[in-house]
């Protein structure tokens, strides 16, 4: 009799257990009403990065439009003050000034008499006013070129060559140039070093000393 109690009990835990299983309460979902959500969902994700989007792009804006004004605001201040001057036998100026224009090297010949004596930087996209058309018998401009033969290497290499020119502005007060020394008094700030040249001597015609870029370059047209 004590087994077939024991066997008794087990077998009514064993068939009651589901039905206290079956007592819990079990979510139910409508599938329709699941996939509203989910789109709901979805469509409040789209209109949020909408939102973002368009505040980024109203950023990009604001941004470019600052640039802009840092712009303008930087060309003003550079036109406001400083000096300007000519970097003889270079395309470019140095990395601390401001580029006004690009030019070649010109003057009088020095072969003939009444020639002039100042070298002008002309610059290369010339702009022409009322002229006639032939050669006039007024004063005569020439172009320039290194004549350079028997002096140092980097300047025997460009004999006969065009010799180019830029013209530079800085927002310093005032420029300089110092014959004689490679290096700047207190106070001023080195700009670029050269070599002083001028007309060859025994010539009829006069000329000017201009500090040639100790780094001389090539002209535009040859």
């Amino acid at each position: 009799m004590e087994v077939f109690h024991i066997f008794v009990t087990v077998l009514a835990f064993i068939v009651n257990l589901p039905s206290v299983v079956l007592t819990e309460e079990q979510p139910c979902h409508n599938k329709f009403e699941y996939e509203y959500h989910v789109i709901e969902q979805l469509i409040i994700l789209k209109q949020k990065l909408e939102r973002q989007e368009r505040v980024s792009v109203d950023l990009k804006k604001e941004l470019n439009g600052a640039h802009k004004t840092i712009d303008e605001l930087q060309n003003q201040l550079s036109l406001q003050d400083g000096s300007t001057y000519i970097r003889w036998g270079r395309k470019a100026c140095p990395k601390d000034a401001i580029l006004v224009y690009e030019g070649s090297a010109a003057g009088g010949n020095e072969l003939f008499e009444g020639a002039a004596a100042n070298t002008l930087c002309l610059s290369n996209k010339p702009e022409w006013d009322e002229y006639i058309d032939g050669f006039g018998g007024g004063t005569r401009i020439y172009g320039a070129e290194y004549w350079a033969q028997g002096t140092l290497p980097k300047f025997n290499a460009l004999h006969n060559h065009d010799v180019p020119c830029v013209a530079c502005r800085i927002r310093h007060g005032n420029v300089m140039m110092v014959p004689g020394q490679n290096s700047c008094h207190g106070g001023y700030t080195l700009q670029y070093s050269g070599y002083l040249m001028a007309g060859l001597f025994g010539d009829p015609g006069t000329s000017e000393y201009i500090c040639m870029d100790r780094e001389p370059e090539k002209g535009k047209f040859w």
